[in-house]
């Protein structure tokens, strides 16, 4: 550190798995010079639908959203990234600490 003194990074790192967005810190927006972003966009219109839209809207992304999970608890199985939970389950049968349901 300079002459005893803290620094700051300021600034924030927004990623998906499609984009990364830098904000911050000297960074620009990738919306700059637009009124509004896409989802914002999407936002409004969302919330002037009427009562049916938006629980059909909901569904629809709770079912997406789910989708989605799925496949990545599929892809984490066959990785064998979700092996330690059936180590634990087998360690805690063999202690006897599994209760019937």
């Amino acid at each position: 550190m300079e002459n005893d003194k803290d620094s700051t990074i300021t600034g924030v790192i927004l990623a998906t798995n499609d984009y990364v967005y830098r904000r911050g810190a000297g960074l620009s927006s990738p919306w700059k010079g637009n009124s509004m972003s896409k989802i914002d966009k999407i936002k409004t219109e969302i919330e002037s639908l009427p009562s049916e839209e938006f629980a059909e809207i909901f569904r629809w992304l709770s079912e997406k959203d789910w989708e989605r999970w799925d496949k990545e608890i599929e892809t984490d199985s066959q990785a064998g990234k979700l092996d330690f939970l059936v180590r634990e389950a087998r360690e805690e049968k063999s202690k006897g600490n599994l209760k019937d349901l």
